[in-house]
């Protein structure tokens, strides 16, 4: 988000993760993972997990998880990124759920994981830099 320009719905994340933490919340990759998706969904930057980028079907099963086209892309469409990787309907069904959850969810932690490669190449290839604070945690 520009400096210059007030975003409520960004503050309101940050600061009920920020509050969450200061209570004691203990599943940090959990909590992460949500506030990352829902400040992607307030930004408009959120990935297309319902829905081919590229044919604009609707896929669920093998589906696959591209970076540089903002989401999914089905078996017909891997040409236009030959290197997406199959992505589990689990993770999607992931989500989506933290797309749309008040409260982050508790993850299991291989999920969580996975979750968080592809939302920082996600995140990496829409600010054609990487964040500076990506692996330092």
């Amino acid at each position: 988000m520009p400096l210059e320009e007030p975003h409520p719905g960004a503050y309101g994340l940050l600061k009920n993760a920020l509050v969450r933490l200061e209570q004691g919340w203990t599943d940090a990759p959990s909590l992460e993972a949500h506030f990352l998706v829902r400040v992607l969904r307030v930004a408009g930057f959120q990935p297309q997990v319902d829905e081919c980028t590229g044919c604009g079907r609707r896929v669920r099963s093998r589906a696959h998880w591209s970076a540089r086209q903002g989401g999914l892309l089905c078996e017909a469409c891997l040409h236009h990124d030959p290197r997406a990787a199959e992505i589990p309907p689990a993770v999607l069904d992931t989500l989506e759920q933290l797309a749309e959850a008040e409260l982050p969810p508790t993850l299991e932690p291989a999920l969580a994981h996975a979750l968080r490669g592809r939302l920082d190449d996600f995140v990496r290839w829409r600010l054609d830099r990487p964040l500076k604070t990506v692996g330092q945690s």
